[in-house]
């Protein structure tokens, strides 16, 4: 059956190809890691179905194919009923189409909870794809989807709240005359040292206070020093060591860009 599916995907004389995954290769595989979270399963010949998320981005179901030169239109999803349900449990679906085409590589990111939730009930994935020379139709079965997908909840509820990218620069905006955290600011570092809990290669944390340019440089840099020191009071409080902070005051120096607000203070780590 593969290398007849590949033969469909190549000729340009087929109108049009319909697969079924075979249900003993219609096993779903967890990668599972504090920053990172996939479901995947193969298709032998066409490319790999994979849910997806990180730390603080949407949760996507993608399908990327293995065909380096396969050029797809347009792609269609679609819930559908497992062969073995009774009639009781058959239900019809809504056909959702992607969100993004790239080469070799389509997006789905308007409802991929309720196909985890289905894929967990027992449903399966039809996925129909128009490429320039022919349709072709996946029927995506499954085994044990409900184990597979409670893998994959539970990874996501172990993991970090943000990834190295988000976490290692964090710019907390003050309002003039601002000397203390919001308790918006307080949430953002408190997720702050969440991370750390993951990621024990950090070795510094460095916090900067800034203001802005009122006349007086003493007072602009008391201000500033004020902001940093009730970041770095806040850090303690949660529990994180003296030795890792360093804090610093530059009053009205490093402005962000001319005539632009330079009330914040910036948390940087450092590995």
């Amino acid at each position: 059956m593969t290398s007849y599916l590949a033969y469909w995907l190549t000729s340009l004389s087929l109108l049009s190809a319909h697969y079924q995954q075979p249900p003993e290769q219609a096993r779903w595989v967890l990668v599972a890691d504090p920053f990172f979270c996939q479901l995947q399963q193969q298709v032998t010949g066409l490319g790999q179905v994979q849910f997806m998320t990180a730390p603080a981005e949407p949760l996507t179901l993608q399908f990327e194919f293995e065909q380096p030169n396969l050029h797809v239109n347009s792609a269609r999803l679609q819930v559908i009923d497992a062969d073995w349900q009774a009639p009781a449990l058959r239900r019809g679906g809504t056909v959702f189409s992607a969100s993004a085409i790239a080469a070799q590589r389509i997006e789905f990111r308007e409802a991929p909870l309720l196909w985890l939730q289905q894929l967990h009930l027992g449903y399966w994935l039809l996925f129909e794809f128009q490429t320039d020379d022919t349709d072709v139709r996946l029927t995506l079965t499954s085994i044990e989807g409900r184990q597979a997908v409670d893998g994959f909840r539970q990874c996501v509820t172990k993991m970090a709240p943000l990834t190295w990218q988000q976490a290692r620069d964090l710019s907390l905006e003050m309002q003039r005359g601002q000397r203390t955290l919001s308790s918006a600011q307080q949430t953002q570092l408190r997720q702050l040292v969440s991370y750390l809990q993951y990621d024990k290669a950090v070795q510094r944390i460095l916090i900067d206070g800034h203001a802005d340019d009122t006349g007086d440089q003493l007072a602009d840099r008391l201000l500033s020093r004020e902001r940093a020191d009730d970041a770095a009071a806040y850090f303690l409080e949660l529990g994180v060591k003296a030795a890792m902070l360093e804090v610093r005051a530059h009053g009205n120096r490093y402005p962000v860009a001319a005539n632009q607000p330079n009330r914040r203070v910036v948390v940087r780590l450092i590995r």
